[in-house]
């Protein structure tokens, strides 16, 4: 090429509200009752990376094998993160599995 096509344009950053949520707006959504299976199941796939931090990617690809029990008895999902490759360590709250 002999010039630039970029010249002269200038990228724009918008800057986006961010918005958290609050322990009672969790609990709403937990509590929220869906007539339809679908919005059940993403529901509960949203309270589980809020409490435990991973991302939805990393929750499609958790296997069973990944959840293991720790010497006290206690549950923990220790995985790879799927962006960073980086190894995490997230202990369950509940002993049921």
């Amino acid at each position: 090429m002999t010039y630039d096509p970029f010249s002269g344009n200038k990228n724009k950053i918008t800057k986006v509200q961010q918005v958290i949520l609050t322990p009672s707006d969790i609990q709403a959504i937990y509590e929220k009752d869906f007539a339809i299976e679908r919005l059940r199941i993403v529901r509960d796939a949203f309270i589980f990376c809020c409490y435990t931090g991973m991302s939805f990617i990393d929750l499609i690809e958790l296997k069973k094998s990944e959840i293991i029990k720790w010497v006290d008895g206690s549950l923990w999902i220790i995985k790879k993160r799927h962006k960073t490759g980086i190894p995490c360590n997230v202990p369950m709250l509940t002993a049921e599995f």
